[in-house]
């Protein structure tokens, strides 16, 4: 491992990935009372700007959150779409809830849906459950039960457990739905 000294000596000459890392250990330190967002933050933000993927998304999480500084949605925004373009499944995912929700932009839900779609097909089980809520409840697209069930499905299969309660309340629903047309059936 190595120290915290040589990763500061190797970030003050620029080293991006000293930078990003010795954020890291500022933001995560074993020890609670060493952790120091506003440290790991004047780190990061020097990879960020020379294009280091984690340290955007841990930056823009921070100006999300507000942790280590005022929240910042424009900021938080910006530095995931970054990450996200640069194929970063979890600020994809961020983003696309960002879209999905209104959190500190305007809901739209073909961007949602774009975003969210990428992180999927990265393999990132909460975007494989929200697009399964998405096509649930036809947010932006047709409702499909079929969709809904398939990417709760692929969500569930990584343990999921939001998609396997999903997977779940559709049987359920299925059920009382036959159930109810075969008493129609029957009273008529």
């Amino acid at each position: 491992m190595i120290t915290t000294t040589i990763l500061e000596q190797r970030a003050l000459a620029g080293d991006t990935e000293a930078q990003f890392r010795l954020g890291y250990r500022y933001a995560f330190s074993r020890k609670v009372g060493e952790r120091d967002c506003k440290k790991a933050m004047r780190w990061w933000k020097p990879a960020s700007s020379q294009g280091h993927v984690r340290a955007q998304f841990y930056l823009a999480v921070c100006y999300e959150s507000g942790t280590g500084c005022k929240k910042n949605w424009p900021e938080a925004l910006s530095l995931y779409k970054k990450a996200a373009l640069a194929g970063h499944s979890e600020a994809q995912y961020n983003l696309g809830y960002s879209y999905l929700n209104g959190d500190g932009v305007r809901k739209n839900y073909r961007i949602a849906l774009k975003w969210m779609m990428s992180a999927a097909a990265a393999g990132n089980d909460q975007a494989q459950n929200d697009l399964g809520y998405i096509y649930f409840y036809g947010l932006g697209v047709a409702k499909s039960d079929l969709l809904a069930k398939y990417w709760y499905r692929l969500s569930a299969k990584q343990g999921n457990m939001s998609a396997k309660r999903n997977l779940a309340d559709i049987r359920v629903t299925n059920q009382n739905i036959a159930s109810s047309r075969m008493k129609k059936r029957k009273s008529n």
